[in-house]
Parts: C-alpha cells; structure tokens; sequence
C-alpha cells in the first residue's frame, strides 16, 4: 500500500489525522467523544493529484458529507473509502494500479475551517494474511 497524497499526516490546531485519533462532536447538546476511523494524509495544497493506494477496482463513488465526493476502492485483499477526492472521468467501474491517479484533492476548508486540506483513507477491510508472518517476532 502507498500513501494517496505522498504528504505526511495531518496535524493541525483542528487535530490529528492518525487512524484512532480522539475526536469530539455535538449531538443533541451533549459533546460525544469517538475515533478517527481513518487517517488524513495532507493534500495542500487543494486540487493535487490523489492515487490509488493499491490495485484494485474503483467499484463506486463515495458521498463522505455534502458537497464532497470519494472513491470505493476494492481489491484483491483489501477495501478502502478515500473521501474528499473529485473522481477523474471515467475511473467510476475501472482496474486501477497502486500509484495511478484517481483524481483530485478537494478542499475541505470550505467545510472545517482551520483544518489542513487532505485526503481521509478509510481501511473498510482487509485480509490478515498481508499483515501476519508465519515466523513470531517477539
């Protein structure tokens, strides 16, 4: 797998964009406290090219909030949702290889201000046998 932005971690005064990062947000006037349930890799700035993470299938088109679009990636041993990503045409339903681009950054400032512009890549799935060794480490 490779980074889709080639830029480091978002980490901004808004937060951290690590997978597991503590987030709050307001439901009913009560302040709920949840993860990150991704990770944000800085697309700075907005419109730079976002590619493919892995091989795969783009199966669909993703609607992460509005105004906002993403990607479904699927491919042999893992699914991804990659959000705030403007599709390019045509890559709706095509075989994509790690590092081909699937599109631009969108600016997500619009939406959270104060926040690093970047792309959110959300693992949905994946197969265990990419990440367990045969030989124990201890």
């Amino acid at each position: 797998m490779m980074n889709p932005t080639g830029k480091k971690i978002r980490n901004d005064a808004r937060g951290q964009g690590h997978y597991g990062a503590r987030r709050t947000k307001e439901v009913d006037g009560q302040t709920v406290v949840y993860r990150h349930d991704g990770t944000d890799y800085e697309a700075d700035p907005p419109g730079q090219v976002v590619v493919a993470p892995f091989t795969g299938i783009i199966e669909r088109e993703a609607r992460p909030c509005a105004g906002y679009s993403g990607l479904l990636l699927v491919g042999v041993r893992a699914r991804a949702k990659l959000f705030y990503v403007k599709p390019d045409p045509e890559i709706i339903g095509s075989s994509v290889k790690i590092g081909q681009r699937l599109g631009l950054a969108q600016d997500i400032g619009a939406k959270y201000p104060g926040v690093t512009p970047h792309v959110h890549l959300r693992i949905t799935s994946l197969d265990p046998e990419m990440i367990i060794s045969d030989t124990p480490v201890y």
